[in-house]
């Protein structure tokens, strides 16, 4: 996978050093970070304002798996640590991607979906600030939706957390 430019910019993409024997989804680090911005969600909700922004910010996730017919992946979607919706809204919103893949010929068995929430993981930074509060340019990579093959290491680590 490689990060798709959606109005000029290019999608956040976040890389965690993982065996390439691991699995390798095109960008060499086991998954790909997909802002909430760039796939086009209405604030606080799993609607997505512009499917075909949507769907062109997916092309290589599709691609890939239509050249890889054994790779299953997991869908996460996550949100800030402060705000409404926790792991609700993440699923829904990792919900909402998996229904634009399966629309373009990806058979749904190979995609699990979940929603973090705001739970700890690898995925997710450390969005407040030291007193507390909301730092929202961290937060802004943790509204998005992690999509990775689901017998990675980091698959392993998430299931092991939920």
């Amino acid at each position: 996978l490689k990060a798709v430019k959606y109005n000029g910019q290019l999608p956040n993409v976040s890389e965690v050093p993982v065996p390439v024997s691991d699995i390798d989804l095109g960008i060499g680090n086991g998954y790909m970070t997909i802002d909430i911005e760039s796939l086009g969600f209405k604030p606080d909700t799993a609607q997505i304002l512009d499917r075909t922004a949507a769907e062109q910010c997916l092309s290589d996730v599709i691609a890939c798996l239509e050249n890889n017919p054994s790779l299953d992946i997991v869908i996460a979607g996550s949100c800030a640590t402060v705000g409404s919706g926790g792991k609700t809204l993440s699923r829904r919103r990792a919900d909402a991607v998996k229904k634009i893949l399966c629309d373009q010929g990806i058979d749904e068995s190979r995609i699990s979906t979940i929603g973090l929430g705001s739970m700890e993981c690898s995925l997710r930074v450390d969005d407040l600030n030291p007193d507390g509060t909301l730092n929202e340019t961290l937060a802004k990579q943790n509204r998005a939706v992690f999509i990775y093959s689901a017998d990675s290491l980091i698959a392993e680590e998430i299931n092991k957390l939920i």
